[in-house]
């Protein structure tokens, strides 16, 4: 369950002095979830031992104890908090309510004296009283058990004031039991959507690390799917909804570019940038530097160093992204003629890998089996070029004469790039990005595409005019 300390913490989240931790407060926090996974036990048939129900902020553990794993208050977040007199980690006393972009108490604690910008989400405004209250709901009895089971396919969707609707995006496939036991007990109750986010799901992936599934599990049992498939009415049978999105239509970074030009961020220190993954897989056990796991195959690996060798002969530098497990160890294997022109670095934050981005000339994207690639409008909202592969699940269709260049493979992988680099200043990848996509734009396309298909199953916030992925 590994963890940067303190990530994950919430802001407005406050803590109040709370008892040495017993069994009673142990469970408190998160009893709820605890009933329905016993329910889940006892009436649907299966084991959920195995599921891990308490969030540490940025990482899980079976209780809040075992949160911290050795490392401290740092790693106590999320539905637990630190109690300094007993020197351990242990459930909030309640739920915290979202007051929008934040978490709290109550409603009454959401504003923390700064009135009612601060009092969203589940919360409204009371102008008679001036304070902030809970306000009203839009969202089943059954979807709030869903939410406290905290399974990972299953992905709340909010409106623009952080108040949940009645919608629920399946990213991926199913992997355990109580995935799927808990989509067949609520789908009655819920509107579920599928969204492409992981991989090649909705189908399943040639990745010999995936996860495995029938190619037709999942084409019909939502009545809905967002989806960047070039041909989707191919695919889906004809009472399926489709809407051409995907997460990374909602993944632009919110920055100031023109005062970060003014202040040097963007002076290119590469030619080009990579964004690797192990999936997990630490380099150094049994180390042959051959990084063959779950993430080199869902970001083209094999390929990849072909292409880099091209790269570095023609003496390019580039960054590659988390390839070594930290900056001491030994990364993955790159062709020789790249030894002292690539940097190889581990897991980075986010704002690190953004400055990558930033000081590279264009991304270079090999990947073919990648459904919705974050990382490029990541770095097209940094005006960052993207240089894609044309057989992408996903992706392709950020890639114009405004945004960067394909390439099939490596017949015309050098043309592509010496394409890029010497049109560089004709691109306009962040003004592209920016009007057509980010959470305002995506999320009112979103808001018109269920207001139209299914007004009879979701009640809409008075009001709203956007929908987003959270």
């Amino acid at each position: 369950a590994g963890s940067t300390p303190g990530a994950g913490s919430t802001p407005g989240a406050g803590s109040t002095s709370t008892p040495a931790p017993t069994t009673a407060t142990v469970c408190r926090g998160r009893c709820r979830a605890r009933k329905l996974l016993d329910k889940m036990t006892n009436m649907w048939g299966f084991d959920t031992g195995s599921i891990e129900t308490v969030s540490c902020g940025s990482h899980k553990a079976d209780t809040c104890l075992a949160c911290p794993e050795g490392k401290g208050k740092d790693w106590c977040n999320g539905d637990c908090q630190w109690d300094s007199e007993s020197d351990t980690c242990i459930p909030r006393p309640i739920k915290p309510v979202s007051c929008g972009s934040h978490k709290a108490d109550t409603c009454l604690a959401c504003p923390q004296g700064n009135g009612k910008d601060w009092c969203n989400g589940d919360c409204q405004w009371d102008n008679e009283s001036d304070t902030c209250i809970p306000g009203p709901k839009y969202v089943t009895p059954e979807y709030e058990e869903l939410l406290d089971l905290n399974l990972y396919p299953f992905q709340p969707v909010r409106d623009e004031n952080g108040k949940f609707v009645n919608v629920m995006l399946v990213q991926s496939a199913f992997s355990h039991p109580e995935e799927k036991a808990a989509f067949e007990k609520y789908k009655d109750d819920i509107l579920f959507l599928g969204i492409m986010s992981y991989e090649t799901f909705p189908f399943p992936s040639p990745n010999p690390h995936a996860n495995k599934f029938g190619r037709d599990d999942y084409l019909d049992i939502f009545p809905g799917w967002l989806n960047m498939y070039r041909n989707p009415e191919e695919i889906f049978p004809d009472n399926v909804k489709i809407l051409q999105m995907s997460q990374s239509d909602f993944a632009l970074p919110e920055i100031d570019y023109e005062v970060e030009v003014k202040e040097g961020k963007h002076i290119k220190r590469f030619d080009f940038v990579y964004v690797m993954s192990t999936g997990g897989t630490k380099v150094n056990e049994d180390y042959d530097g051959a990084c063959n796991g779950w993430g080199a195959h869902a970001k083209n690996f094999t390929f990849a160093k072909d292409a880099l060798e091209v790269m570095c002969d023609e003496g390019m530098t580039g960054v590659v992204l988390a390839t070594r497990d930290d900056w001491t160890s030994k990364p993955c294997k790159l062709p020789a003629s790249c030894e002292g022109k690539v940097l190889q670095t581990p897991y980075v934050s986010y704002e690190e890998a953004l400055d990558y981005f930033r000081q590279s000339k264009f991304l270079f994207i090999p990947q073919v089996y990648d459904a919705s690639p974050r990382v490029v409008t990541q770095a097209m909202a940094l005006d960052v070029p993207v240089l894609m592969n044309r057989n992408i699940v996903g992706g392709w269709k950020y890639i114009n004469d405004k945004t960067g260049e394909f390439f099939n493979d490596l017949s015309d992988f050098k043309e592509s790039y010496a394409h890029v680099l010497a049109n560089g200043n004709d691109y306009e990848p962040r003004r592209y990005v920016i009007e057509n996509y980010g959470t305002e734009t995506s999320g009112e396309k979103l808001f018109r595409f269920v207001k139209e298909h299914f007004s009879d199953r979701v009640n809409l916030p008075e009001g709203s005019k956007v929908l987003v992925p959270s």
